[in-house]
Formats: C-alpha cells, sequence, structure tokens
C-alpha cells in the first residue's frame, strides 16, 4: 500500500491563497485537483532570464569548497553554457528570488545543488533521459523551505520537535506547491521536490519510503554534499570536502545513499579521474566533522 503524506500546515501559494489545509492528506486523487486548479498558461522561462542569477552562479563555482571540482575554467564554461538553456517555470524563478531577498544560503544552495547535478548527470547509467533533466529540476528542489519562517531556518540553537516538523514539512509543501503551478508538466520536478530527503533504506522522510529513482538520488547526493561543505547557523563551521565525503560514503555503506552518484562526485574531487568500476574507496576516515553540530538535534 503506497503511503500517504500528511500536511502539517496550511500550504498557501505566493499570493497567500490556500492551496491545501492542514491535516490534508496527499492522496493521488487530491494532487490531481491540486494540478488543475492552479494558474495555466504560464511559458517556461530560462533560468538566466535574471542577470543576475547567472552571475550568481559564477561566484558560488569560485568558492574555497568547490575550487577542487569546477576550478578549470573549461568546465565552468561547460556547466555555464548548459545551465543556460535550462528552462524553468516563472513561479520557480520568483521563489528562487524570493531566496534571494530574505535566505540567501538557501538561493545560493538551489544554484550549487543544481551545478552538481549538471556536472554528474551526464555520466548516469541512463545518460539519454537524465543529462538534459537534471538541471531543469534542480533548481526547484527546495522551493517549499519558502513557507518555514526564517526565524526557524536561521535558528543557531536545536529546534523543537515542533519547529523541526516546519523544517522537514518543506518537502510536502514543495510537492503541493510545484504541481499547482505546474500541473504535469513537470512530473519530475515534483517527485524530486517530495523525495530528496526521502532514503534507499525507508529512513527518510517525509514519507518514509524506499527511495529507488537515479534522478532524485542524485539531487539527494548533491543536496547534501552542499548542505555539508557550506556555513550553516547550527553549527561553527563547514565540513570540509574530505570529512563530507566520508558521509555520502557512510550513507551509502549504510544503504542510504546509492553508490553510483557518491562515487561520480568522488571521482571529480580526484586529480586524475577514473571511471567509477575503477574507483578505490577507502574505509578509513581521516575527516573531522565540526564539533558544534546541531543538525538532527531538538531541544525538547
Amino acid at each position: 500500500m503506497e503511503k500517504v503524506g500528511v500536511l502539517d500546515e496550511n500550504i498557501c501559494d505566493f499570493a497567500g491563497k490556500t492551496i491545501a489545509p492542514a491535516g490534508t492528506r496527499l492522496t493521488p486523487d487530491f494532487m490531481h485537483k491540486v494540478a488543475g486548479s492552479g494558474p495555466r498558461g504560464q511559458v517556461h522561462i530560462r533560468l538566466f532570464e535574471e542577470p543576475a542569477m547567472r552571475s550568481d552562479l559564477r561566484q558560488t563555482l569560485s568558492e574555497k569548497n568547490y575550487k577542487a571540482i569546477f576550478g578549470a575554467e573549461e568546465t565552468v564554461r561547460q556547466i555555464m553554457e548548459t545551465m543556460s538553456d535550462v528552462r524553468v517555470h516563472p513561479a520557480v524563478l520568483e521563489g528562487l528570488l524570493k531566496f534571494k531577498q530574505t535566505d540567501h544560503y538557501t538561493y545560493r544552495h538551489c544554484l550549487m545543488v543544481s551545478a552538481l547535478a549538471t556536472l554528474i548527470s551526464p555520466e548516469l547509467p541512463s545518460v539519454y533521459q537524465r543529462s538534459e533533466e537534471a538541471p531543469s529540476v534542480a533548481p526547484s528542489h527546495d522551493i517549499g523551505k519558502i513557507a518555514v519562517p526564517l526565524e526557524i531556518l536561521q535558528k543557531t540553537e536545536p529546534l523543537t520537535k515542533r519547529e523541526l516538523a516546519l523544517v522537514q514539512g518543506h518537502a510536502a509543501c514543495g510537492f503541493v506547491l510545484l504541481t499547482y503551478y505546474m500541473g504535469y508538466e513537470s512530473p519530475k520536478s515534483c517527485q524530486v521536490a517530495y523525495e530528496h530527503h526521502e532514503r534507499r533504506d525507508g529512513s527518510g522522510y517525509p514519507r518514509g519510503v524506499h527511495l529507488d529513482d537515479e534522478l532524485v538520488e542524485l539531487v539527494t547526493v548533491c543536496d547534501t554534499f552542499d548542505a555539508l561543505v557550506s556555513a550553516r547557523p547550527y553549527r561553527d563551521a563547514p565540513f570540509d570536502r574530505r570529512t563530507a565525503l566520508e558521509v555520502l560514503c557512510d550513507e551509502a555503506d549504510a544503504g542510504r545513499f546509492d553508490w553510483v552518484p557518491v562515487k561520480l562526485l568522488i571521482t571529480h574531487h580526484r586529480k586524475k579521474k577514473v571511471s567509477i568500476e575503477r574507483l578505490g574507496v577507502s574505509k578509513k576516515r581521516r575527516g573531522k566533522p565540526p564539533r558544534r553540530n546541531l543538525h538532527g538535534t531538538t531541544a525538547d
């Protein structure tokens, strides 16, 4: 029997209209109604239609933790060229620009996850299906965070259980919002938003389903890596790249992540790139996580 998500909070569109009230079960029938109730006729536009998006992405690619991956100018050129062709729904661009104004971390994070997915997706087994799709769905994976109060997203102390539920609710919120605005134009974007915190062993959220989708798992790995190596209010310092990659390896060893995107990410950190079939991954853990890391902890 398929696990059905239940909303903890009202979900509103960008104008404040309630799309789905708290307590709603996200059944296929309900989501079909949501898909037919949103605005229609909006043409997808280029992600870089907003000029600042291009310059912000280029600046992000030059950050310290990403020089090992995007240091070569040719690599940056290819990423920028591919993402120049990415088209998104106007609501996605509107959401990203809202993040830029109010929550720069989420804005930058969406761009970075998109860049990582763009880099790695052509090397996935089903490349002809996914290489163009990954750059177009990754920018909207965290769009549901627009419903989480900023003081919770930027809190430096442990969250309460209620606050943690609100943060984790961003996945279901993103699913509803994208379905409302896109209808059935981009079902994969909706799936990625809904499932990027699920895990292969069923230990994730919001539904605890067993993740088994190549594209969603790619975004999940990129999402986790960038969250680790980025500055966050709930820890003293970012993870260094070695420690972050070791965390991903531990997740794959435990059966929560797929090894393929993890190994592909590792190969892009190596000076001499090898195929994932020939890639050796050490079992030794030499990384040092930040001393104070409150991620996932609660105050009650």
